[in-house]
């Protein structure tokens, strides 16, 4: 029994104490059963003679057995009562209570009733049971004897079957067979001294509990006055002796007096980009470090760091709470290795699992989740209850924090049954805090703003610093100030203040435009609950998805043209019957092509539709919101024909979607086309540099045609991962052409509003900062100092150099923005969004309603439009969090890769350094996890750098692995199962997005691994010949690969009345020329014909759009002069996907005749344009 005295486990859970209690439990059962024929602790027993003599009919004596029950309810009440208001102080409380009641009852005895001697014994064997509910790592019971003799018994099998040659494989049988032995010994030894001497029985329990009371205090004693000496630590929940330093803009974050790597080395940048991510792997590290030193291969200093580093952080969740954390140090503080390692094991699957969501049991210091199995599984995989979604609200205070906890319970009082949300509290008193909180915590739904907070955090830990070195805004404590800070960095947050001042003035401010509502201060707290659950409500609330539900629930009569509706043509049939088998009946009760009946029209929408959204408008900053039941190519086409008109020129990236060169074919617009720079190494292109943009309008310009450009058309970010600086792209055009259309394709790019960090370079995001910007006094004196020190007419060179500022006083802001929300959101495929923020939107409505149309579906999915709805809803709710762990997906996928020496042998991820030329790198910012990377170049990076990375997406290089992108998609998708996005000549692009989880990282890099392990099994195996042929496989995709060619020019014949300095054309001519079967020819991509017109022409001009896939854009267009550079890049290409182009027949050209009768006049070449390194 060497473990009786075990520094492992505090002193209430040790063997010890646990023997005396139950010696206790079974002297008094024997007491009271003799003396009073009750049991003060077998409550079993009681409520069996209850009932027998309820159904005998005896009532008195029935009654005769409630008090003792009554009495042991009260009792676990006060324990609970004790446990919340004494902490880790209530065994002992306990413990002392019931010495002076069994005290008191073996002196008055003959002067009590025999009912008040039962309620008293009873309810101090219920406190006693409450209060000490563990022995060692095991639950038991110290006043009864059953469930501990299972727990022997149990042990005993599994010691046996075990196999195990360990020497505690039989503890558990001997803890509670000794336990068992006891209870039996106090039985005995209470009913032979009962019997023998009842006047002073009771003695015997008030001694040993005298033992057990001295022994919890002489533990809590020592602990006291013996401390380690080596726990000597930076308390993070004491404020900072420091001084503190303002924040720092340099190149490297400050925290005291070292630069961030130096102070804090092990706090990496992916564990602040991805908190969700980061707080798990600490949590996981501290069971680590408990289980090391319960095993003794650690000492408590260590798990002790590991908690203190975490303690500052762990304030801004609710859960574990400060009841359950101070438990956690009271536990190590007192060498308890194994109750500490069972509660942090706890707490952390808790976490994980997210039971404390729904389980109340998570939440209690002493409570026990067995039996409460947390919702993991889709509900049609296993039956679920009813749940109330859960949130947390953060309070801002000034209280001291010794009153949150009173302040909480408050709170959680308010709750009520009808509800249809349960939340919890979060307080924090400082302005930094409360910056931190929202950055860090992403259940977080609202926040309440107090009056009287202080701006500097109590603490003084790296990872604070890290984050509050990011706030732009001074140093104050004002709630308008901080309410304005919460609203940049999380727009989807409900904002409420509480203040002593004159609200009805307060109100009246523009700046509290950022807040729901504000509330006096002396107002009844359930208001402000009803409105947090409102405002919750109104983000829950999914218009469209909801009215669906109600409808498939209806009895309906279908005599319209869907025969699936209602799925009785499917269930009823033999042949069909598994399909509805599959999707399930609601998929068919849902399905009608009416518009009434509580739904509503997507071309016309005036109820539920148009409801939903005007909320995805808010949701995405946008002034009007579209949804597109058939993809971003029908949104993209919708925009561009809506927006231009015949004859307009639209200057467009010549690496966009194909969509918007269709776009341009329906409008009648001619494209101006400009380039992005290359990435001829990965056969890929970059983005369109800023210059290039600019030299096309002022070209356009010095030939006095800058009216007829009417639109800038650009991806963002690319299909690579590419990102402009949307703000800077749209205030330099601006500049020059002030009433500009904006249309930028963010297909891939719609999660990017619900990060912080990458919202201001998405479309809405650099409108709405533009918009706030046009409103600053200062904008105006930027412009006129701006436009004096350049003076009336300066060169176009000077402006191609200078960051032009444009004039607010004049500026039509009008940007549109298109969003695959299928791509990176919850909706279902095609489901997609067009965003509008156009001060001239309503001179441009009507052929806007037209352009939905004729593109629009009059059958649109039901279920398509539901989704969208829904995912609206999702990123609203918990866009933060779910974006935060796609981030943090990807830079696991970075590490892992970059880590592994057998992986990074054949495979490599691209950083900023090799997808980004220098130049448009003007931080320095080289990739998100290189060495000496900090966060204050990170954000100087997003904020200034003219391109930047989505960090979503990860250019995995296969060329180098002896694989084209390809074959080794294919071979992932074949072989493994993993699905990759696209590929070019060397590489395949990976995706991380919401729906990914640590598991499929494993796979991933599981399956590289595994693909690495046999190229290098293959070439030691397979002589010098396997690795010559390696070799020159690699030399082929990396080395010998072809140029990428650039938009030649438009046929003179599609140039009609183009200017002489830039290229644009008649797309929408030179696409029907095509239809002209007679006036087309095909020439074979090998046949000598095309390397003779070459030479000596007549020209080859494209009849239709050419695009290889991969790199997936249109290295011809219809009307396009086709190059010796194109036919090269063709030549080489070894992929088997060309849309538009048929190796039988060959490329389709219009016959030079042709051309000769569309040209009504011609024009000599005019010059492309140049990737911005290039242009003079």
């Amino acid at each position: 029994m060497e473990r009786l005295g075990s520094a492992q486990f505090p002193r209430e859970a040790t063997l010890y104490v646990a023997l005396c209690l139950a010696f206790t439990g079974g002297y008094i059962d024997a007491y009271t059963w003799i003396v009073h024929r009750v049991f003060a602790n077998a409550q079993t027993a009681n409520l069996i003679f209850l009932w027998i003599y309820v159904i005998a009919g005896e009532w008195l004596k029935a009654l005769h057995y409630v008090p003792p029950l009554l009495a042991f309810m009260l009792g676990v009440i006060m324990a609970s009562y004790l446990r919340n208001a004494a902490g880790p102080k209530s065994p002992r409380i306990s413990i002392l209570c019931e010495i002076v009641f069994l005290f008191v009852i073996a002196i008055l005895h003959n002067r009590l009733t025999e009912l008040a001697g039962t309620w008293g014994i009873s309810f101090v064997a219920a406190m006693q049971t409450a209060s000490f509910p563990r022995v060692e790592n095991w639950s038991y019971s110290s006043v009864m004897a059953t469930s501990n003799f299972r727990q022997a018994i149990e042990g005993v099998f599994a010691g046996l079957a075990g196999g195990r040659r360990e020497p505690d494989k039989f503890r558990r049988a001997q803890v509670f067979g000794a336990l068992c032995v006891a209870f039996g010994a106090g039985a005995a030894l209470g009913a032979l001294v009962t019997e023998m001497a009842r006047t002073i029985s009771l003695i015997i329990p008030v001694a040993t509990l005298t033992i057990v009371l001295l022994l919890c205090e002489w533990s809590n004693w020592n602990a006291v006055m013996n401390p380690r000496r080596d726990d000597r630590r930076l308390d993070l929940n004491q404020a900072s002796d420091e001084p503190q330093v303002p924040h720092s803009q340099s190149n490297t974050i400050s925290i005291g007096e070292r630069p961030m790597q130096e102070q804090h080395a092990e706090r990496r940048i992916d564990q602040f980009f991805s908190g969700p991510g980061a707080r798990a792997d600490d949590w996981r590290e501290l069971v680590n470090a408990a289980r090391a030193w319960k095993d003794g291969t650690q000492d408590r200093a260590r798990f002790e760091g590991l908690l203190a580093d975490i303690a500052a952080t762990e304030e801004f969740h609710a859960y574990p709470g400060s009841r359950l954390m101070n438990e956690l140090r009271e536990r190590a503080a007192s060498g308890d290795a194994a109750g500490t390692l069972a509660l942090v094991m706890r707490l952390t699957q808790a976490l994980q699992t997210r039971s404390f969501r729904q389980h109340t049991s998570d939440w209690d210091v002493h409570g026990e989740s067995e039996g409460e199995i947390p919702d993991l599984l889709p509900p049609a995989l296993g039956h679920t209850g009813a749940r109330r979604p859960y949130f947390e609200v953060l309070i801002v205070t000034g209280v001291p924090s010794t009153s949150w906890a009173g302040l909480a319970a408050e709170w959680r009082r308010l709750r009520r049954p009808v509800d249809s949300f349960i939340y919890e509290p979060v307080f924090v008193g400082s302005a930094e805090d409360a910056f931190c909180a929202a950055m860090l915590n992403p259940d977080l739904a609202a926040v309440i703003i107090n009056e009287g907070f202080q701006y500097r955090s109590r603490h003084n830990a790296p990872v604070l610093r890290e984050l509050t070195a990011s706030i732009q805004s001074k140093e104050t404590d004002s709630p308008l100030m901080l309410a304005q800070t919460l609203k940049r960095v999380r727009p989807e947050l409900d904002l409420y203040l509480m203040s002593n001042q004159r609200v009805e003035e307060l109100a009246g401010r523009p700046e509290t435009s950022v807040l729901r509502r504000i509330f006096y201060s002396v107002e009844e707290l359930l208001e402000l609950h009803l409105s947090v659950l409102e405002g919750v409500q109104d983000r829950y609330e999914t218009p469209f998805f909801d009215n669906l539900k109600k409808y498939a629930q209806r009895p309906i009569g279908t005599f319209h043209a869907l025969p699936i509706a209602r799925g009785k043509s499917v269930f009823k049939s033999d042949w069909i019957r598994d399909m509805g088998e599959f999707y399930g009946p609601n998929l068919f009760l849902a399905e009608s092509s009416a518009t009434t009946g509580g739904l509503d029209s997507l071309l016309e929408p005036t109820g539920n539709i148009k409801r939903a959204q005007e909320k995805a408008a808010r949701a995405f900053g946008a002034d009007q919101v579209f949804f597109v039941t058939n993809g971003t190519s029908t949104s993209n086409k919708m925009a561009v024909q809506a927006l231009l008109a015949q004859g307009d020129i639209a200057i467009v990236d010549r690496n966009c979607h194909k969509s918007h060169h269709y776009g341009m074919v329906l409008a009648g617009a001619q494209p101006l086309y400009v380039e992005a720079f290359p990435m001829t190494e990965y056969s890929m292109y970059g983005a369109v540099p800023l210059r290039t943009i600019k030299q096309a309008l002022l070209n356009l310009r010095a030939e006095g045609r800058l009216d007829r450009v009417k639109m800038v058309d650009l991806t963002n970010c690319t299909f690579d991962g590419h990102i402009y600086n949307t703000r800077r792209v749209m205030e330099e055009c601006l500049a020059i052409k002030p009433d500009l259309i904006f249309l930028w394709d963010e297909a891939w790019f719609g999660f990017a509003r619900f990060s912080p960090f990458l919202r201001p370079r998405t479309a809405m995001g650099a409108a709405n900062d533009i918009e706030a910007w046009m409103r600053e006094p200062g904008s105006a004196q930027a412009y006129d100092k701006q436009r004096a020190e350049l003076g009336e007419n300066p060169s176009a060179e000077v402006l191609l150099k200078t960051r032009l500022i444009p004039d607010p006083r004049k500026i039509r802001l009008r940007v549109y923005q298109t969003n695959s929300t299928h791509k990176s959101m919850s909706a279902i495929r095609q489901g997609s969004m067009l965003f509008v923020k156009d001060v001239e939107f309503h001179t441009v409505e009507a052929q806007f309603r037209e352009a939905v149309f004729t593109h629009a579906s009059t059958s649109p999915n039901q279920q398509l439009i539901a989704s969208l709805d829904v995912a609206r809803r999702q990123m609203e709710l918990e866009g933060y969090g779910l974006v935060a762990n796609a981030i943090e997906i990807a830079f696991a996928i970075r590490k892992a890769v970059a880590a592994n020496p057998l992986i990074s042998k054949y495979f490599s991820v691209l950083g900023a350094d090799k997808m980004v030329p220098a130049e448009f790198r003007g931080s320095g910012f080289t990739d998100f996890l290189a060495d000496g990377v900090n966060w204050g170049q990170v954000l100087r990076s997003l904020h200034d750098d003219e391109f930047c990375l989505d960090p979503t997406r990860i250019t995995l290089v296969c060329g180098t692995a002896a694989y084209d992108g390809t074959q080794f998609k294919g071979l992932l998708a074949s072989r493994y199962g993993i699905q990759v996005n696209k590929t070019s000549r060397n590489s395949v692009l990976l995706q991380s997005n919401i729906n990914n989880t640590r598991s499929d990282v494993a796979h991933l890099i599981r399956v590289l691994a595994e693909i690495a392990g046999e190229i290098e099994h293959d070439l030691s195996q397979g002589g010098v010949n396997a690795v010559k042929a390696f070799d020159a496989r690699v030399r082929s995709l990396m080395t010998d690969v072809p140029d990428l060619p650039n938009f030649s020019r438009f046929h003179d014949s599609f140039r009609a009345d183009a200017g002489e300095k830039t290229n644009e054309g008649d797309i929408r001519s030179g696409f029907y020329s095509a239809y002209d079967a007679a006036g087309c020819e095909y020439i074979r991509l090998a046949d000598a014909e095309i390397d003779r017109r070459l030479r000596n022409g007549p020209e080859l001009v494209s009849a239709n759009f050419v695009i290889p896939y991969p790199p997936g854009f249109p290295i011809m267009v219809p009307g396009q002069v086709i190059t010796q550079e194109a036919i090269d890049f063709m030549r080489k290409l070894d992929v088997k996907e060309i849309h538009g182009y048929n190796a039988v027949q060959g490329l389709k050209l219009v016959r030079p005749e042709a051309l000769a009768r569309l040209g009504e006049r011609r024009r000599p070449p005019a010059p492309r344009l140049r990737p911005a390194d290039a242009a003079e």
